[in-house]
């Protein structure tokens, strides 16, 4: 399966919407939670003993919760 990224729908990084105390307790403990929606292309491959023998494209919304470290707003994902 591979999914191309268009547009950026939306990217929500929680500790940016905080209060400045919450805010930077936070990132203290490594608590940085962003919530990312795009749309773009899907593709997904059906293989029987490494053949194609399946293939559907179409477009799609992907929306990822990310629990790890945020990237700067500007970063491309």
């Amino acid at each position: 399966m591979s999914f191309g990224r268009e547009k950026t729908n939306l990217q929500a990084i929680f500790t940016e919407r905080a209060p400045l105390l919450k805010r930077i307790i936070a990132r203290l403990i490594g608590f940085d939670v962003a919530y990312h929606r795009f749309t773009g292309k899907v593709t997904i491959e059906k293989f029987e003993r490494d053949v194609p023998v399946e293939r559907f494209e179409d477009r799609a919304i992907w929306e990822l919760m990310y629990f790890g470290k945020t990237r700067p707003r500007d970063a491309k994902i």
